[in-house]
């Protein structure tokens, strides 16, 4: 799907424009934040946002790790191992994420919640 046309086929608007999530000011800004910040390797935190299919604007992502983290949580105390599915760093993630919020809310484009 090309960038610069909007998803009924209009002409894009610049609120209507679709974006490769990568490619969006909220994921730069939350990989920013979390390699130079939380110390994070880039690839990770990139591979841990597209497996979650998040949202462009990351929206309601806090709410989507607090979820993660209530299932991640269930997921050891049954003894099953997150390194066996290359998930070990999440709960880190999620972690540093829910501690940090508010430098993260500093780091993120104005709206973005």
């Amino acid at each position: 799907m090309d960038t610069t046309t909007s998803i009924k086929n209009r002409p894009a608007t610049k609120e209507a424009m679709v974006i490769a999530p990568r490619e969006s000011a909220e994921h730069k800004a939350f990989v920013q934040a979390l390699t130079s910040e939380g110390g994070f390797l880039n690839h990770r935190v990139r591979h841990f946002l597209w497996l979650l299919n998040a949202h462009p604007r990351l929206i309601s992502f806090l709410h989507v790790c607090i979820n993660l983290a209530s299932s991640l949580k269930c997921l050891r105390e049954q003894g099953i191992s997150l390194h066996h599915y290359d998930i070990q760093d999440w709960q880190e993630m999620i972690s540093w994420a829910k501690e940090n919020t508010s430098l993260l809310r500093k780091s993120l484009p104005e709206g973005v919640k």
